[in-house]
């Protein structure tokens, strides 16, 4: 995994967790997807703190 494609995910979950907040109702099935999918996220989450060595990004933000 690049380190832009380890941002873009970062980038969309931030995205998604910003539009989840501000729907007043959000589908059950939607959330069990997102659910699904944030799970399979955290599979990968050696594999993305590896590609961005995100302690940097800490520091720089």
């Amino acid at each position: 995994m690049s380190d832009q494609q380890a941002l873009e995910i970062l980038c969309a979950r931030d995205a998604l967790h910003n539009a989840i907040t501000e729907e007043p109702f959000i589908l059950a099935e939607l959330l069990e997807c997102i659910h699904e999918l944030d799970a399979q996220l955290q599979q990968h989450k050696q594999r993305i703190d590896q590609a961005l060595e995100l302690s940097t990004y800490r520091h720089s933000l």
